[in-house]
């Protein structure tokens, strides 16, 4: 390819390569190669193959259009089928997470932060994009999107089995909740006086419906049967003291069968189960509560 010595704007004497303008704009347009395809087949850098194509008056840039809007819908239907059953590598993968978290970048996104707010920490929701002032606030998903959502969640798990054991292993190593509730430290306090060896938050995987109990109480002297004590809250487990069947919402409805069941699975297993509803734990006094478990 021949050249040709030329000054750049600063004066200085630099070489520049003849390039076939036609053959650029043949191969960007028709044959849809990027910059940097072109010229590595011209053997060159990419900016003067995005200036040649520029002073043409070709867009470059592809911000705002899909696939099919920049290369036509022949070539995208093609690329949709190269693309269907393939798997992204390992490594790449592993390259797209090192890049996803480069400091740098987050310190990028949140250069530009109002005035006084220069210091605020990495890793933060920026302020001017909490609240009102987020573009999505104050919108709400449809009910076909989550519809399309849940269907598709559970096409693929019921497509990948092992992804639900990936699940539940994940889910034993979890401890909730993050705080125990007041009713919860009473009964674990009258435990701890009566020297009572039990376990918060135990995760029961003996069972089908495998969750976190909320006082988990082993074999030990007095105790000849495994125990499992929950500290039910009047509203969340619908206490029948207070809520009739016939009042009773969709949330407190899947939680009271929720609980019939687990009690069904958990004494088939050997298990014996005390629920304590909110409402009586408050008033209970240590001598009742060692009655309810001896």
């Amino acid at each position: 390819m021949e050249q040709e010595i030329i000054r750049d704007e600063k004066g200085r004497f630099i070489k520049r390569k003849f390039l076939n303008e036609k053959e650029i704009v043949r191969l960007y347009t028709k044959e849809h190669k990027t910059c940097k395809q072109i010229s590595e087949l011209f053997n060159c850098s990419y900016p003067p193959i995005y200036n040649i194509l520029k002073e043409n008056n070709i867009n470059t840039s592809s911000k705002g259009k899909t696939y099919e809007e920049k290369f036509g819908k022949e070539i995208a239907e093609e690329r949709k089928k190269k693309l269907i059953g393939h798997k992204v590598s390992e490594e790449t993968r592993k390259k797209i997470r090192e890049k996803a978290i480069k400091p740098e970048r987050i310190a990028i996104s949140i250069k530009n932060l109002p005035k006084g707010q220069e210091g605020y920490w990495l890793g933060k929701r920026r302020p001017d994009m909490s609240g009102e002032n987020h573009p999505l606030y104050g919108t709400h998903r449809s009910e076909e999107s989550r519809k399309k959502s849940k269907d598709s969640r559970f096409k693929y798990l019921k497509e990948h089995p092992e992804s639900i054991e990936k699940i539940k292993e994940a889910r034993a190593k979890q401890v909730t909740p993050f705080k125990d509730t007041s009713i919860e430290v009473k009964i674990q306090n009258f435990l701890t006086l009566l020297k009572v060896e039990y376990i918060a938050h135990k995760y029961i995987s003996e069972i089908e419906n495998r969750y976190c109990c909320d006082i988990f109480i082993p074999l030990q002297r007095g105790i000849k049967q495994k125990i499992i004590i929950e500290c039910d809250g009047d509203y969340f487990h619908a206490n029948p003291d207070f809520y009739s069947n016939e009042k009773l919402n969709k949330r407190q409805i899947e939680q009271r069968e929720r609980d019939e069941l687990r009690n069904k699975q958990l004494t088939e297993k050997g298990y014996k189960v005390i629920r304590l509803w909110e409402h009586d734990i408050k008033r209970m006094e240590l001598n009742n509560f060692e009655s309810i478990i001896k």
